[in-house]
């Protein structure tokens, strides 16, 4: 099971809040606040999710044709075109999930404001798999207003609706502004509002004034802050990654290599011993056959007259062959006298001795007399 890290980056600072949750989404380390370079050293062998602020980044949803990928990237820009003051270009449109209403998610971001973001996280060593807005993380709860209240900022997000975030916005103005654009007329009758002990202790009056005109308001305090109750949700929504297209990640083979690199350092220093010993191996051979040729080179040169190995086979055997007929015709002459021999001694005669040489044989007979012989 994967685990997943999640660093929500600030504006503000050279720090960013981190914290790790498992495959569950229940937390198992943090949120603490670390420098930008520590991160990596926690970001080993997880899932990285980058949170940007969300201030930067606008959510909408919007109805467009189901199609693929590269060709909803394409459109995007030009359906949304006049919703958007800049150019669009300087633009990035990042597309997510369709809800039940078949409407799609989408988040925009200025491209120089990601390119920022993207190289922070590079310079800090971490490779994230998602980069999305921190507003994005709140879940979509059926007929639930959902609101997260840190210090002077709202997260939210209606039933069925894009995620919005406001700044220096009381509650009581907030819920103005959602009554205005009210699209049913129960879809605000139930809240959930999650705070941190700090905002719940300065603001508790406000949220008790405001929740007098809320037909069901569930106040629950976050002990550990708002990052792991937002990240919990990502952990099972892929949510709208907004590095796509020309910012998509790149496959990273130092991040892959990263968890198999003590076994890898095993293999390749057996390998290397291994070469090694071939090596020597090699080496030594190479080293006898300089000498057995060094030597069969001067066997010739004396024996045969020949410096040259290919010289030197053919003398010898231009010999042997003389050899062999040599000893065949010396063999054929010995057989045919002893063939004379037998035939001449009968069983009066003994033979003492026998031997033949230069193609004469010296025999040495007993006989009963020197008549007989």
């Amino acid at each position: 099971m994967t685990n997943h890290l999640f660093i929500r980056l600030s504006e503000s600072s050279e720090e960013a809040v981190v914290a790790a949750l498992n495959s569950d989404g229940h937390l198992l380390q943090g949120p603490d606040t670390v420098p930008l370079m520590e991160i990596v050293e926690r970001a080993e062998g997880m899932q990285v999710t980058a949170l940007l602020p969300a201030r930067e980044v606008v959510s909408c949803l919007a109805r467009v044709p189901a199609t693929s990928q590269a060709r909803l990237r394409q459109m995007l820009p030009y359906s949304l075109e006049d919703d958007f003051a800049s150019d669009i270009s300087e633009l990035q449109f990042a597309a997510g999930e369709r809800n039940d209403d078949n409407a799609l998610a989408i988040s925009v971001i200025g491209r120089d404001r990601l390119g920022l973001w993207l190289d922070v996280l590079r310079s800090a060593g971490v490779s994230a798999h998602r980069v999305c807005s921190e507003a994005d993380a709140v879940p979509d709860t059926p007929g639930v207003v959902t609101l997260f209240l840190e210090g002077n900022r709202t997260l939210g997000r209606r039933p069925k609706g894009a995620p919005f975030v406001f700044e220096n916005l009381g509650l009581a103005e907030l819920w103005r502004l959602l009554e205005a654009e009210r699209e049913e007329r129960q879809d605000l009758n139930d809240v959930v509002l999650f705070v941190d002990p700090e905002t719940l202790a300065a603001r508790r009056d406000e949220i008790e004034s405001w929740g007098q005109g809320v037909t069901n308001l569930n106040v629950r305090e976050l002990a550990d802050g708002c990052l792991p109750k937002l990240a919990s949700g990502l952990v099972f929504r892929p949510g709208v990654n907004l590095a796509q297209g020309d910012y998509a990640a790149r496959s990273s083979l130092r991040a892959v290599a990263r968890p198999w690199r003590y076994a890898a350092g095993f293999a390749l220093a057996f390998v290397a011993v291994g070469v090694a010993g071939k090596g020597a191996e090699f080496l030594k051979l190479r080293s006898d056959e300089s000498r057995l040729t060094a030597e069969a080179t001067e066997i010739c040169a004396q024996s045969y007259g020949s410096p040259q190995l290919s010289g030197c086979l053919v003398e010898m055997g231009r010999r042997l062959a003389n050899y062999g007929q040599s000893a065949a015709s010396a063999g054929s002459g010995f057989l045919a006298t002893l063939a004379a021999i037998a035939a001449a001694v009968d069983d009066a005669m003994m033979i003492d001795s026998i031997s033949y040489r230069d193609r004469a044989v010296t025999l040495e007979l007993i006989t009963p007399n020197a008549t007989y012989l």
